[in-house]
C-alpha cells in the first residue's frame, strides 16, 4: 500500500490556521486531499491533525483521520515522528508526504514522483 500522508495541524507560528487557508477559493488543506486523489498510485489517504475543523471536514468526505496527539502537535515537533506515527498505525509499504503549504502539485506530479521512488 501506497499512503498519502496530509499533516494538517490546526496552530502555526507564522500564519494562523494556515492550513484551512485559501488559495483561489479551496483551503490549503483541501488541495493536497484533492492532488492524492487524481493520483493512480495512492492506495489511502490520511489526514493526520489536531483540528476538529479540518478532521470534520475530511470525514464528510470519507478521507481517513489520524487525531494527531498533543505531542506530536507542538510547533518544534519533528516531521519524521508525524510520519513514524502514521507508520505504525498503518505499516504501509511507502509513505508520501503532502505537506499542505505545497499547494501547486497534481496527481500527475505525484505519480512520477512514486515511479522514480
Amino acid at each position: 500500500m501506497i499512503l498519502a500522508l496530509i499533516p494538517a495541524r490546526a496552530g502555526s507560528k507564522g500564519i494562523k490556521n494556515k492550513n484551512i487557508c485559501k488559495v483561489a477559493g479551496i483551503p490549503l488543506f483541501q488541495r493536497a486531499i484533492d492532488a492524492a486523489k487524481t493520483s493512480k498510485k495512492i492506495n489511502k489517504i490520511v489526514v493526520s491533525s489536531d483540528s476538529k475543523k479540518i478532521l470534520n471536514k475530511c470525514k464528510r468526505q470519507k478521507i481517513e483521520c489520524i487525531n494527531r496527539p498533543f505531542h506530536l502537535a507542538k510547533d518544534a515537533t519533528p516531521m519524521g515522528n508525524v510520519v513514524l506515527h502514521a507508520y505504525r498505525l498503518y505499516k504501509p509499504k511507502a509513505i508520501v508526504l503532502l505537506q499542505p503549504t505545497s499547494p501547486f502539485r497534481c496527481g500527475k506530479l505525484i505519480d512520477k514522483c512514486i515511479k522514480i521512488f
